[in-house]
């Protein structure tokens, strides 16, 4: 969607909600639908009132109308918000993280701007590298629960099994007992 489009939609938007009786009528038709009386009743305006608000959030596309009964929209907020965020989000560069230049590209291409990674590499010297920066997580000296290596990883990694075995199985932490902690 051209950037106008999405500027004008946006407009719209606040156009739609700019009222704050508007605003509680999207609030409760966002929890079930109602004829325009109920919601007067519900928000203590008069009926015409009411109807004059669903119209207006009806023409902008906010509310939908079936048999005199009102409900939110919630699938055309969804999209216009992701037409508004669709290409937003920051991506990661290879300068953004330190080391040689292969290791940066590697981190580059599988950690996203937020901080998470988007997959296990299956060749091995990428995995390494993956590895290495997880390792970081973990302080020297503390030796961790498996538990508190799962808490430490699943904000990085949801799959923490694959990482946790992996970075055993790289010596780049140890395992007993199900307690972890990092080499010497």
């Amino acid at each position: 969607m051209e950037n106008n489009e999405t500027n004008e939609k946006v407009m719209d938007f606040f156009k739609a909600f700019c009222n704050v009786e508007r605003l509680k009528i999207a609030g409760v038709l966002a929890m079930e639908a109602l004829t325009p009386t109920q919601v007067a009743e519900r928000l203590g305006i008069r009926p015409k009132e009411a109807m004059d608000h669903l119209g207006f959030l009806a023409h902008f596309g906010y509310v939908k109308n079936q048999a005199n009964t009102y409900s939110l929209d919630s699938e055309a907020l969804t999209s216009l918000s992701r037409q508004v965020l669709q290409g937003s989000r920051p991506h990661s560069k290879a300068e953004d993280f330190e080391g040689e230049e292969f290791d940066r590209k590697v981190l580059k291409d599988f950690i996203s701007a937020d901080g998470k990674l988007t997959a296990i590499p299956t060749q091995n010297k990428k995995r390494s590298v993956i590895l290495r920066y997880a390792q970081k997580f973990f302080e020297p000296g503390v030796h961790y629960q498996e538990k508190q290596v799962n808490d430490i990883l699943r904000p990085f990694f949801t799959e923490t099994a694959s990482l946790r075995r992996y970075m055993v199985d790289e010596s780049l932490l140890r395992r007993e007992n199900s307690v972890y902690w990092l080499p010497e």
